[in-house]
């Protein structure tokens, strides 16, 4: 917690928000806050709910710079009091179990919520007396079967991105875990080529899954063992390649390692409106995700699309990788839940990007590709 938002902290604690962008949300950036030796790394860029805040715990000791996450929290406002809800402060007391993220130093938390229809953002009186380290609770009450309706999730997103104390950042899902030494040979690779040479670039590792009962692939070498048995796969292979495959993968392979760098493997034309890459971005010429995406339809894509339309390259970096656990091989419930793909109003939301897109961008309207619904 940034203990310059608090006061009597004895029983009692204030914490702060303010609006969001558009005053749809309010959110309280750094209830976390990151120690300043990490404001020169790469920060690594996590949304969540409640439900899934442990998978934070991991990334906490495998990445080794900063980790900005925006997470979903229930509204704290009770009528007439300031006291936060009982709902909010169980969600505090969850993410207050977090203690390797929270000891690590490396975490920067931002907490956000849809504000009430007569709510305002400002001061929240929190009872510390009324935390519960109940694990047993907590996970009933926020309990992953139970997918969030109607996350934000590019909203959670963004906060990330606005929270982060760094230039350099990469958008990542919680459930991708890095493989190891990834940010620090990254971190060299990316200053050199983003800030020092101010290439107007994004530099795209690839993604695999990895079998259940395998122990996880320290680098490029064991990863390609495990793919020659079929232990690891290139991500959503067999659920969804369109949006994921990146091609030359048996090249890619062929590449020396080196235990402290990497270097870009090709640059690649971004020519199909499906695919969905994770990239190494500048903060400061990267744009934000576009909020008005429903989850789960296309909230990643259209980042890299608008990337693409807005002049940037696509380099695909040597020997770096993230991994998921487990190999999908259909909808999960929370996205069987999400808005359908031919709602008229995700179309619209659909005709509102792709015309904000030309009104942006309008000389590369035909270079990335058919954007798909």
């Amino acid at each position: 917690m940034d203990y310059s938002k608090v006061q009597n902290i004895e029983r009692y604690f204030i914490i702060k928000s303010q609006p969001y962008r558009d005053d749809k949300y309010c959110v309280i950036y750094d209830y976390w806050k990151s120690d300043s030796i990490y404001n020169d790394t790469i920060s690594l860029t996590l949304h969540a709910t409640l439900p899934f805040v442990a998978y934070l715990e991991e990334h906490a000791v495998v990445w080794g710079g900063a980790i900005s996450v925006g997470v979903l929290m229930p509204n704290p406002d009770q009528i007439g009091t300031n006291l936060a809800s009982k709902m909010f402060t169980d969600g505090l007391s969850k993410i207050e179990l977090l203690e390797k993220s929270r000891l690590s130093g490396k975490v920067g938390l931002h907490l956000f919520w849809e504000r009430s229809t007569f709510g305002s953002c400002g001061d929240i009186i929190v009872d510390s007396q009324a935390f519960t380290r109940d694990e047993d609770y907590l996970t009933f009450l926020f309990p992953k079967s139970r997918p969030t309706p109607y996350y934000p999730v590019n909203t959670a997103r963004n906060v990330a991105r606005l929270g982060a104390k760094t230039r350099l950042f990469l958008s990542c899902d919680t459930e991708n875990l890095p493989v190891a030494n990834y940010e620090a040979k990254m971190r060299k690779l990316a200053t050199r080529e983003l800030i020092q040479n101010g290439k107007k670039m994004v530099i795209v590792h690839r993604r695999f899954e990895i079998a259940d009962a395998v122990e996880l692939p320290k680098n490029k070498t064991e990863l390609f063992e495990l793919f020659k048995l079929e232990y690891a796969l290139e991500f959503h292979k067999n659920y969804y390649p369109e949006g994921h495959l990146i091609p030359y993968v048996d090249e890619w392979f062929q590449v020396p390692e080196y235990p402290d760098e990497t270097s870009i493997f090709k640059i690649i034309d971004y020519n199909n409106g499906e695919w969905e890459p994770q990239f190494v971005g500048d903060t400061e010429a990267v744009p934000l995700h576009d909020e008005t995406f429903p989850y789960p339809n296309r909230g990643h894509t259209e980042l890299g699309y608008e990337t693409c339309r807005a002049g940037f390259k696509f380099a695909i970096v040597n020997n770096l990788f993230t991994m998921h656990i487990g190999v999908k091989t259909g909808q999960s419930n929370a996205e069987k839940r999400g808005v359908a793909f031919d709602d008229p109003s995700y179309l619209k939301v659909v005709s509102n990007y792709l015309k904000r897109l030309y009104d942006a961008y309008p000389e590369t309207e035909a270079t990335c590709g058919l954007f798909k619904p």
